[in-house]
């Protein structure tokens, strides 16, 4: 009998409870909840190795309590892997997506069908290579249920980025730090009840407009928003319609000119989640979003779409979503209940240049506007500090970062090493030991290194 249970013990060791130990699914998302017949939906497995060692860990997918795939991934020690799987269904019922413990669900409803606007004398299809901008940064977030801190992604500055994504395609000899230099984002600070923040918000895209020499043209439908920061612009185009604006978007397009939008992602997030784990771990929500518009097919019945907030920058190349998605999405851009509120059809765009200032001058303008920057700091300090958004923080570090190679671009290491201490602190402020000490530190950094360019 004792034989017996040791042979039985060593059979168990050796047939899938090490393996369980080391390998565990954490996520299982579907792009979708809700999906019409025929139409497909990727499912997303992450799973962690935590192990001492490299292993493959083999996936068994199920719905309906079928085997519907099997996966295999190899992941290194101490990390995690992402993983697809993309399915179609015509049967209208609701399907159980499961794997080991854990489980979700979509529904599958009857298709409804999609009335495009009509195309006038622009082409069927169009697209562009448009650059992506990046702006996602790791955070620490402490998970309370959890009882510790953990790694997150946040993508912020949005605005910046996709301005600044058509800004590098009219200038291949740019990049995004010199946008943020130019914008004044990168040296100022906005500190109130809700937290820290970037200084200028959108009037940083008009500020490095202004200094890189363009003239913007803005797009908007009948007494819409163009938002505060772009009431003394002139308004290039106003649109009834759907099929105006959609009209008028297409024909810019082919007219090799990329267009920054407005958008609520409520609308084309189940397309975009079908791309990236990064979209499907979003909450659907009416939350307010720029992004670049690079193309289109009539045919295909697509809008392609470049994103900052991808994990990569890879990730947020030319995104699919379908058009009838996008219009209601950019429809619908001033019913947002997160964020900017801008829209029907807000877009904006490049329509000529003229002379730009020189970098010398750019610095000099930062150094001016920076210079209540470290007293606003030390009385934000001073008062009740508090860490309300991520969001915002991430914003602040990556803004410091670019001008930091803004600054390293143009020769001027010290303060360059001085913003990026900034930043480094912006990014790890969260988890602060002391909130305090970290702000007043912060704002000897940058005012420190204000004199030194």
């Amino acid at each position: 009998m004792r034989s017996f249970i040791v042979i039985g013990l060593i059979v168990m060791l050796f047939s899938g409870c090490v393996e369980e130990a080391d390998f565990e699914v954490t996520e299982l998302l579907v792009s979708a909840s809700e999906v019409e017949s025929g139409d497909s939906v990727v499912i997303w497995i992450e799973v962690e190795n935590n192990s001492d060692e490299t292993g493959t860990y083999k996936i068994e997918l199920m719905i309906d309590d079928t085997l519907e795939e099997s996966l295999t991934v190899t992941i290194e020690k101490d990390e995690s892997e992402i993983v697809s799987s993309t399915v179609i269904r015509t049967q209208i019922k609701s399907y159980v997506v499961s794997v080991e413990d854990l489980s979700t669900s979509f529904s599958v409803v009857e298709p409804v069908e999609e009335k495009l606007p009509e195309l006038e004398e622009v082409p069927e299809s169009y697209k562009l290579p448009v650059p992506v901008v990046n702006t996602t940064i790791v955070m620490p977030e402490y998970f309370e249920d959890e009882g510790e801190w953990e790694e997150t992604f946040e993508g912020g500055l949005c605005y910046i980025a996709s301005f600044g994504m058509i800004v590098l395609y009219n200038d291949s000899q740019l990049d995004f730090s010199d946008v943020i230099a130019y914008s004044g984002v990168g040296t100022t600070v906005n500190c109130g009840p809700q937290g820290m923040g970037i200084g200028y918000g959108m009037g940083g895209i008009i500020n490095a407009a202004d200094n890189l020499g363009y003239e913007l043209a803005l797009g908007i439908g009948d007494g819409g928003v163009v938002g505060h920061d772009f009431e003394s612009e002139e308004i290039e185009a106003t649109f009834s319609n759907q099929s105006e604006a959609f009209n008028y978007l297409a024909s810019t397009i082919a007219s090799d000119t990329p267009a920054m939008v407005h958008l609520d992602t409520y609308y084309v997030r189940d397309d975009l989640a079908k791309v990236t784990f990064k979209w499907a771990i979003n909450d659907k929500a009416h939350t307010s979003h720029f992004m670049v518009v690079t193309g289109y097919d009539y045919n295909s019945g697509c809008v392609y779409l470049n994103d900052n907030s991808g994990y990569t920058a890879e990730e947020g190349v030319d995104m699919p979503t379908t058009i009838g998605h996008f219009l209601n999405a950019w429809e619908n851009g001033a019913n947002t209940t997160w964020g900017a509120k801008l829209g029907p059809y807000w877009m904006l765009y490049i329509k000529g240049s003229s002379s730009r200032k020189s970098t010398a001058e750019i610095k000099s303008w930062n150094k001016e506007i920076s210079e209540s920057t470290a007293s606003h700091i030390q009385d934000y300090a001073s008062g009740s500090p508090i860490v309300d958004s991520l969001t915002y923080l991430a914003e602040l570090a990556v803004a410091r970062k670019e001008f930091a190679a803004f600054l390293e671009n143009t020769q001027n290491t010290e303060a360059a090493s001085l913003y990026e201490e900034a930043s480094e602190l912006y990014q790890t402020m969260p988890s602060a030991t002391d909130l305090v000490a970290t702000l007043n530190e912060i704002a000897d950094l940058e005012e420190d290194a204000r004199e030194l360019y």
